[in-house]
């Protein structure tokens, strides 16, 4: 395998893994040696790309989950508050006097 294929493979992987999965599975097919070897490294890259995409997500999604609850949390406050303002009695309800 050539440096340039071995580049694209790793790129591949890590920009898109499913799709490098798929391209894999491909060259699998094919009755070439080289173009299974190649399929054999999209579908091994596939597979490490995707474990770190899932790890990846896992730490984001953990590091936005108290940021997501506490948005939350404000807007259920700020909604609270509003009601509580036009719990009060209305201008709009005072009969009019001249």
């Amino acid at each position: 395998m050539t440096v340039i294929n071995t580049i694209a493979v790793i790129c591949l992987a890590l920009v898109a893994p499913i799709v490098s999965l798929c391209v894999g599975f491909v060259f699998l097919m094919q009755n070439n040696r080289q173009s299974s070897r190649l399929g054999w490294w999209n579908l091994s890259g596939g597979v490490v790309g995707s474990v770190i995409h899932i790890i990846a997500t896992v730490v984001v999604f953990q590091a936005t989950s108290g940021l997501l609850l506490k948005s939350i949390a404000g807007t259920i406050g700020a909604n609270r508050a509003q009601q509580d303002l036009n719990a009060g009695e209305s201008i709009l309800n005072q009969p009019l006097t001249k």
